[in-house]
């Protein structure tokens, strides 16, 4: 599991020797509320530890379950986190565009 949200180059996470996994969101703008969110509609849940000590927004828990759900956990982010980069990149498309269109009229 820590190994498979390794690979999304999104996440760090922390070294464990429990079924809990400590992991760092990697991404500016993205937040473990906003995951913990869009998880949840689709029945999957993760802990926000925005809450805790020393932590921020940028760090959520989760823990390692059965290889099935820990597939699942994992295109479930693949999912939210390729939504988010596409509206991202998106948003800058249409900003560059407004300024070729401004540019233009000068």
């Amino acid at each position: 599991m820590s190994k498979l949200l390794k690979e999304t180059g999104v996440f760090y996470v922390f070294p464990s020797e429990t079924n809990f996994l400590l992991v760092k969101i990697l991404k500016k703008g993205i937040a473990a509320g906003q995951l913990k969110e869009k998880l949840a509609e689709k029945g999957i849940l993760i802990r926000d530890c925005g809450d805790f000590p020393g932590l921020d927004q940028g760090y959520f828990r989760t823990t390692v379950r059965s290889a099935e759900e820990n597939l699942t956990l994992i295109d479930a982010l693949k999912g939210i986190l390729s939504a988010y980069l596409n509206r991202k990149i998106a948003l800058q498309i249409q900003v560059q565009f407004k300024l070729v269109r401004f540019n233009c009229f000068e």
